[in-house]
Parts: structure tokens; sequence; C-alpha cells
């Protein structure tokens, strides 16, 4: 396998802001109907400035290079969400949601790059998708129990425009892929068991060129016992499917450096998770603990990685051979007085990973641990969060873990709140993402914004209402797109 290093050091500007205005219109009755229409529409803009000095070996040949990036976005995102849910007599009741998002997209992005194969390239995209999101649920509430059958459907339409330097013409696609679940649910308590017994089906599609069209059962189970009024046990099993994001999917192809391409691969398929899970829970006057151990299992498992192309080597996204992520988690929640609470979480897992039949599997150990202290008195709060790093695989990466790191000082006087904070204080903002030894790139990348570290904020909120005070509109569904459509530039 030929390897190829690349040790990339720079400055990194991160940079945008993000405004979001709305209006929402709710009317219920209580135990009769609620109804509430929400318009809104978020604008975000985006900045990435980088400066980069990269240390390039191939074979025996070796060379000093300097690169620069600059990627600005731009998106404007109207979102129509309707809500009703009504009750009928005989403790029946139905419910429906229709969330309705249209992205407008333009993404600019200069990349440069010194040295024997340097390039300038200038990149123009500009899409629009459109998305559309609807559930309807039917419930009749038993004695002790509930019976459900609900439908969700996820329609997605994406029309994208690439202008660069790898193509003398505009380059135009459309993509269309869909993904509807239907379901009936039995639920509830049988003396000191409980119960969840879900008989669903994924219908997953993507409607343009080849594209695939797959049905997927997805039951979700659920058996727990009451040991007492302060001890429960539960068994789950968890099964959904995961469609790619719109752009992984995409031909259309971008310069990373020289014979280096980041692009989309059309021949994806949806994922399948399967999750098993045991838990125990003990709930005291003044302490709470929870532990946890779980085996996940995807088949074709979406994963990012370097592969042969033609005269090229190319950046996109995969399925892989085998997937599993196995277990366990240990939370515990302290109050020694009713103005303290401490407590914190750590966990043991290890991930078994194949990316293809030609490569054998490996595997990966994680240890993530965090701490918080949270105090209120009177009108003041404090509150101390420290999450360790740790890494974790994400495909073929070393992923690292993010140090959050916080102390926040707070106090409210009548409507108003003033907050203090100051970020990571105790220990600085570094961690890694970096390729394993199968791929047949080497990529490190080390993230440090020393700006983060002992930074301090100040914060000042204001919450006011007005009108006549009645009950609020209780949903019992929510459903938004996390897909923007945008290009992740790596």
């Amino acid at each position: 396998m030929t390897t190829i290093p690349m040790t990339i050091f720079g400055k990194v500007k991160l940079g945008g802001n993000q405004h979001n205005i709305g209006l929402t219109y709710s009317i219920n009755k209580e135990k009769n109907y609620d109804f509430q229409i929400k318009i809104f529409t978020n604008t975000s803009n985006g900045k990435l400035d980088a400066n980069k000095t990269i240390e390039f070996t191939q074979n025996k040949f070796q060379e000093e290079r300097i690169g620069k990036l600059n990627d600005h976005t731009k998106s404007i995102v109207p979102t129509l969400d309707i809500y009703y849910s009504k009750t009928l007599p005989k403790n029946n009741s139905i419910a429906f949601n229709v969330v309705g998002s249209y992205f407008d997209n333009e993404q600019n992005t200069h990349s440069a790059e010194s040295g024997s194969t340097g390039f300038d390239d200038m990149m123009y995209i500009n899409n629009q998708k459109k998305t559309l999101i609807g559930e309807a649920i039917y419930n009749h509430k038993f004695n002790k129990s509930n019976l459900s059958f609900g439908y969700r459907t996820h329609l997605n339409y994406l029309t994208n425009k690439v202008t660069n330097s790898l193509s003398e013409k505009l380059q135009k696609e459309n993509i269309n892929t869909q993904k509807h679940y239907i379901y009936g649910e039995v639920s509830g308590e049988l003396k000191s068991f409980m119960y969840r017994v879900s008989l669903g089906g994924n219908y997953d599609t993507q409607l343009d060129r080849e594209g695939f069209h797959n049905f997927t059962f997805t039951p979700i189970l659920m058996a727990g016992y009451n040991i007492n009024e302060s001890n429960s046990i539960r068994l789950t099993y968890h099964s959904s499917t995961q469609m790619p994001d719109m752009l992984q999917m995409s031909d259309a192809c971008i310069l990373i450096m020289n014979n280096f391409y980041q692009t989309g691969n059309h021949n994806l398929e949806n994922s399948h998770l399967q999750s098993w899970g045991l838990s125990y829970d003990l709930y005291l006057k003044r302490l709470s603990l929870s532990a946890n151990l779980f085996y996940d299992h995807t088949n074709n498992s979406l994963f990012d990685s370097y592969q042969y192309g033609e005269n090229c080597i190319l950046f996109q996204t995969g399925n892989a051979e085998k997937d599993i992520h196995r277990g366990g988690e240990f939370n515990l929640n302290y109050m020694p007085w009713d103005f303290l609470r401490i407590g914190g979480s750590i966990g043991v897992s290890q991930q078994i990973f194949q990316p293809s039949q030609e490569v054998s599997s490996f595997s990966y150990w994680s240890y993530p641990v965090s701490v918080y202290l949270s105090a209120s008195y009177k009108s003041f709060s404090l509150d101390i969060l420290q999450k360790f790093g740790g890494t974790f695989l994400s495909g073929l990466y070393k992923t690292g873990i993010e140090k959050v790191s916080y102390i926040s000082l707070g106090y409210t006087y009548k409507k108003v709140n003033f907050g203090l904070q100051c970020f990571f204080p105790f220990i600085k903002d570094k961690y890694s993402n970096e390729t394993i030894p199968e791929s047949i790139v080497y990529h490190k990348t080390d993230y440090h914004i020393k700006r983060k570290d002992h930074a301090l904020a100040l914060s000042v909120s204001w919450n006011f209402g007005f009108g006549k005070k009645k009950s609020s509109v209780q949903k019992n569904m929510e459903n938004y797109d996390s897909d923007n459509g945008l290009f992740k530039i790596k």
C-alpha cells in the first residue's frame, strides 16, 4: 500500500454570524386541541481563512509548500412549521406536523498552493435545496397502556451548480431522495414491568441515475422492571436507517491539492443501525446514578476515506464492510446540599471497523470522561464543566474530542440575566485528527485556537412577554432538517 504523508501546519481564522427571525401563532383549548404555525428564517454567513505550511512526501520526493484556503458561505433558510393535535372521544387522539424548508446557499472558495505542482483555484457553488417533512400519529390510551400508529416522510430535492478550474463549463446536477417510515406501537406497564414494542419499516430511496430503493425492517423493543421505588433495569433494542447527505452523493469535484480531489459518491446507499442496550438506574434523595452497556452494529456504515482514482486520489464517502461499537458508561449525580450539585461520567468503548473486504478490520478504544459542579444561591449561580478529551474512530480517522471547559457565573435581577464566563480556564483547547495506518494517505491536523484559552465573555439577556397568559402548546413531535446542503471543505 502506498502512503502519502502530509504534515500541515497553519493558522486558521473562523468567523461568521447567524440571525433568526420568526413569528409564531398558537391557539389551543385544554383537553381538546392544539394548533400552531411557525414561520421563521435563518440567515448565516461563514468565513474560513487558512494559511498553511505543508511538508509533502511521496515515495522519495520531499517538498515544502505554502497553501492558502478561503471558504466563504452564505445561506438563507425560510421555514414553515405547522402542528395540529386533536383529542377525540373514547381516549383517542391524532396529531399532524408538516415542516417545509428552502435552503438557498452560496459558497465561494479560493484555494492555492505553491511548489512544483502548484495551483490556484476559484470555485463557486450555488445550490437550492427543498425539504418537506410530514408526520401523522394516531394514539389510543387504555388503562395502563398506549396503542399508536404513525407515518413520517422526508422528501429532499437538491439543484446544484458548480464552477471551478476543473471544468470549463458550469456543472449542473439534480439529486432527489425520499425517506418513508411507518410503524405501529404498543407501550405501557404491567404491575412492576414496563414494555414497549414498535414494529415498523423504513423505505429509503434515491431516485436519480442508478439510485437505490431499500426497504428495512426497523423494530424498537424495550422490556423493563421496577425493582422498587428507587431501582429499575431496562433492556432495549433499537433499529433505524440513515440516508447519506445530499452532497455526499454529488458528482461535483473540488480540488483539495494537486491530484487530490473531494467528490461525492452516487453509488452510496443508506446505512442500517441495530443497537442493543442494558441499563440500570438508581434514584435516591441526594444521589442518582445510571450504568449502561451498549452494542451497536451498523450495516453499510457511512465513512470518509481516500481512494485511488484515475491518476489521482479522491476523498469521498463510502459504505463500510463492518462497523461495531460496544462499551459502557457510568453517570453519577450527587447533591450534598440543596444549593450544590456535583457529578460526572466515565465511559469505555471499543470500535471495530472494516472499510472493505480487501482490508482487514481494526479496533480502537476510547475513554471519555467529564465532571461538573453546579451551585445556586438566591439570585446567583455557578457552573463548572470539564470534559476530558480522548479520541474516537470516524471512518479512517482517529478524531479528537474537544476538551469542553468553562466556568460560568450568573446573576438574575428581576427579568434580566447577567453572565460572566471563562472558557478553558484549566487546560488548553488542543486536540488532533489523524488517519489510521490503513489509510493510503497520512493526514494529521492539530487544532488549537489560542484565543479560546482563558477567554472571558460577558452576556446580558432579558426575558419578556405580553398578552393573555394561557397554557402553551405541548407538541409531541419535532421535525427539522439537519442537512443544510453546503459542501464541507475538508
